[in-house]
C-alpha cells in the first residue's frame, strides 16, 4: 500500500450546473467521447453523526474497480475556494470489501488516513462506525486551455438513492494564485456558453444526507 498524503490540502472550486441541459452543453463544448469514470462513494459515521458534527468526512471510493480511502477535515477557508485537509491512501479490494461489511475494522487496520482522523477526534475510538450513505457518480475529466496552461476540470453527474440527480463542475488547484487566474478563464467560458455562475454551497455528501 502506498503512503498517504498527510500534508495535502485540497483546494477546490465547485460549481452547480443546475440541470442536465447545462451539463450536456458544457460536455459538448469539450467534444467528450471517452468512457467516463464510474465511481461509487461510501461514507461512514457513528450512528449519532459524530464525524459530521465535527465537520469530518470518511469515505471509500470505488472508481472503475480501484478503491481509495479518503478523510476530509473541516473547511479552512471562506469565499468560493474550498480549502480543507484531505488525507488519502489506496486500498486493496479485499480490505475495502471487508471495511464495507464491517466498518469497525477501521479501528484495527492502522490505515494512515484513519489514524489521522483518530488524532483529530479524540473520542472517536470510544464509538462505533456504520456506513451511513452511498451514491454513484459519473465523472468526465476535461481540460480547459489558458495562458498558464491546461486547467483540469471534472464534470460530475451524481445519482442518489432516491433517484435524484445533481450536476457539478469541480476544479482543483495547487495554489490560490493559480485559482485566481483559472477562475477568470472559467468565468469567461461560462459566459460564452450562457451557463449561469452558481457556487455549490453544499457538498455532494451533505446533499445525499438531506435525501435520506
Amino acid at each position: 500500500m502506498s503512503p498517504s498524503n498527510q500534508n495535502h490540502f485540497e483546494k477546490e472550486l465547485k460549481l452547480d450546473l443546475q440541470n442536465q441541459a447545462l451539463f450536456e452543453r458544457l460536455l459538448r463544448h469539450f467534444s467528450w467521447q471517452k468512457t467516463p469514470l464510474l465511481q461509487t462513494n461510501y461514507f461512514f459515521d457513528t450512528p449519532e453523526g459524530f464525524l459530521r458534527s465535527c465537520r469530518y468526512a470518511l469515505r471509500i471510493r470505488n472508481e472503475n474497480g480501484n478503491f481509495l480511502l479518503t478523510v476530509k477535515g473541516p473547511r479552512l477557508s471562506s469565499g468560493d475556494l474550498v480549502v480543507r485537509n484531505e488525507i488519502e491512501c489506496p486500498l486493496p479490494p479485499e480490505t475495502a470489501q471487508n471495511l464495507l461489511k464491517n466498518p469497525n475494522l477501521f479501528f484495527t487496520l492502522g490505515l494512515p488516513p484513519f489514524q489521522w482522523l483518530e488524532e483529530k477526534t479524540e473520542s472517536l475510538n470510544k464509538l462505533s462506525l456504520i456506513q451511513n450513505l452511498s451514491f454513484k457518480n459519473e465523472r468526465h475529466p476535461v481540460h480547459l486551455s489558458s495562458e498558464e496552461g491546461l486547467i483540469c476540470l471534472e464534470l460530475d453527474k451524481t445519482e442518489y438513492s432516491d433517484g435524484s440527480l445533481f450536476y457539478e463542475l469541480e476544479a482543483e488547484f495547487q495554489t490560490e494564485e493559480q485559482y485566481q487566474k483559472a477562475r477568470v478563464r472559467i468565468e469567461s467560458l461560462f459566459l460564452e456558453l450562457g451557463i449561469p455562475w452558481k457556487i455549490s454551497e453544499v457538498s455532494k455528501y451533505a446533499r445525499g444526507l438531506l435525501r435520506l
